[in-house]
C-alpha cells in the first residue's frame, strides 16, 4: 500500500506534470489552468479487491475559467491547449488502511499539457 502511494507521489512530481488539490490551481502555462473543485465519480477498482470493471475517476474543474468535466487518463482540447488528466492520488482501497497509513490524505490531481 505504501509502495502505491510512493508511486503516485512520483507520478505527481514527474516532469511536465502539475498537481493541485481541490480548490488549488494547476498552471500549465500559456493561459492553460486547471482548478479542480469537485469529485464527480471515483469508481476505480480498489487496490485490495478483485473487480470486473476497472472503474474511472471524473472531476469537475475550471479549465482556463470554463467549467469542464475531466476523466482520469483522458485529454481535453481547449482554446488554450490540450490538457491531460494523468494521475490522481491516493488510489482507492476497499477500506482505507488507517492503522498502517494514518488518516486518508486529501486528493491530489496531476495534469499535463499535451
Amino acid at each position: 500500500m505504501l509502495a502505491d502511494l510512493d508511486r503516485l507521489d512520483a507520478e505527481l512530481r514527474a516532469p511536465g506534470v502539475v498537481s493541485a488539490e481541490v480548490g488549488q490551481t494547476a498552471d500549465l502555462g500559456a493561459g492553460l489552468t486547471v482548478r479542480p473543485y469537485a469529485i464527480v465519480e471515483d469508481s476505480r477498482c480498489p487496490r485490495n479487491a478483485a473487480c470486473l470493471w476497472e472503474g474511472r475517476m471524473r472531476i469537475r474543474a475550471a479549465v482556463s475559467g470554463v467549467e469542464r468535466e475531466l476523466t482520469l487518463g483522458q485529454m481535453l482540447e481547449t482554446p488554450d491547449g490540450v490538457v491531460a488528466f494523468v494521475v490522481a492520488s491516493p488510489g482507492t482501497w476497499a477500506e482505507w488502511p488507517s492503522d498502517e497509513l494514518g488518516p486518508r490524505p486529501a486528493y491530489r490531481f496531476g495534469f499535463r499539457r499535451e
